[in-house]
């Protein structure tokens, strides 16, 4: 299973749900996290402005300079010109998603505490997460102190050992 996709030096938001199977407490997280992903388009016509410069119709100053392919079409006055251009443009572009994984609770690689480091214990987790209680999951043992700060006393903190 991939690793959770959060920064390992803050604590991210999460949601979490916990029961009992088997005489061990399983933990769903789940995080909302950035995915960046890469888009190829063509993009098909084009005009030339009065520097010879060739643009994209299908979006303003969109400067075709390399590898664009064009056939300059003069009209029979010879005083106006279209050229018609096509090129590949690669965008990365970011979405929003949610990674949900599953954790056994063993209070070594994975276990829960309150802000001062109390160590909850994993058969009362169920109920403390049915109480809709602020949850936040870090993939470090230690948390730097400014970010601390910014949890309340009451804040489940998940860790996971790397």
């Amino acid at each position: 299973m991939p690793p959770l996709l959060i920064d390992p030096k803050k604590p991210a938001e999460c949601r979490a749900m916990a029961w009992e199977n088997d005489g061990n407490v399983m933990i769903t997280v789940s995080v909302p996290i950035n995915v960046s992903y890469t888009v190829t388009r063509i993009a098909r016509g084009a005009y030339v402005d009065k520097e010879g410069k060739t643009y994209a119709e299908s979006g303003p100053n969109v400067e075709f300079k390399e590898g664009a392919t064009a056939t300059t079409i003069v009209s029979g006055s010879g005083k106006s010109k279209v050229v018609q251009v096509s090129k590949s443009i690669v965008e990365v572009n970011t979405r929003g998603v949610v990674s949900t994984r599953t954790f056994k609770v063993d209070g070594k690689k994975v276990r829960v505490t309150r802000k001062d480091g109390t160590v909850i214990e994993p058969k009362n987790l169920p109920k403390l997460l049915n109480e809709k209680a602020r949850v936040v999951i870090v993939i470090s043992e230690e948390i730097a102190a400014d970010e601390l700060r910014k949890l309340d006393d009451k804040t489940l903190i998940i860790r996971m050992a790397k």
